[in-house]
């Protein structure tokens, strides 16, 4: 067989010289590729990759609740069962972060209170 003869990529068509065969499924973007994450079984094109990523059961992701202080990782196939267990202690964790910006608002607003008072006194 002849590494200079013409072939087809069975993935995505596209014609090559069968030498270059391995460099063309290095970056065919439907050559087929196994997920990432371990427990994942699925094998997906290549350019599809990210989405199914995005989507997997397996991939790691930030509680829901991260930015109200829940430092919990879990796996998107979790997020439902630990947002539905963890449902007292995130809104505890929502109240306090909200008291919190309340506590500082009235600061700022206190502080635009005496500024102002003292631009009045500047200029009264």
């Amino acid at each position: 067989d002849c590494v200079m003869r013409e072939v087809q990529c069975e993935h995505c068509r596209e014609r090559f010289l069968f030498k270059d065969i391995a460099t063309h499924h290095g970056i065919c973007g439907r050559y087929p590729i196994n997920c990432i994450n371990n427990e994942c079984e699925q094998v997906v094109p290549r350019d599809e990759l990210d989405d199914h990523f995005m989507e997997c059961d397996f991939t790691q992701i930030f509680c829901d609740y991260a930015k109200y202080g829940c430092d919990r990782m879990l796996q998107i196939k979790d997020r439902v069962r630990h947002n539905e267990e963890c449902e007292l202690s995130h809104l505890r964790l929502k109240m306090n972060f909200m008291e919190k910006q309340i506590v500082e608002m009235k600061g700022k607003i206190n502080q635009n209170d005496a500024l102002a008072g003292y631009h009045l006194c500047l200029t009264g």
